[in-house]
């Protein structure tokens, strides 16, 4: 019941497609560590590969206020496919 087994194990599901059991173990992992900002980081994400853009941006932004670096997210190429994202732009202090 660890936290961060539960979000990577997460977004393995997610990968695998298996979107029900990705969001019922992410679910788990935050409700241990609703402030973790690497649980903030894997679930956004595994939002990204379930198509749930919205709610990457979520719980990116509570995971860069509570204290995840920026630069991280701005050279992690899982996020690639938000470049064009004006909310994410400015999540990351990026110029459109």
């Amino acid at each position: 019941n660890d936290a961060e087994t539960l979000a990577d194990a997460a977004k393995y599901s997610a990968m695998l497609g298996d979107s029900g059991s990705a969001l019922e173990l992410l679910g788990r992992a935050l409700e241990l560590a609703p402030e973790g900002v690497d649980i903030q980081h894997t679930a956004a994400q595994v939002y990204l590969i379930l198509g749930q853009e919205d709610r990457a941006l979520d719980v990116l932004e509570a995971a860069i206020a509570d204290g995840y670096p920026v630069a991280e997210i701005r050279v992690n190429p899982f996020f690639d496919e938000l470049a064009g994202n004006p909310r994410f732009a400015a999540l990351v202090g990026e110029k459109g």
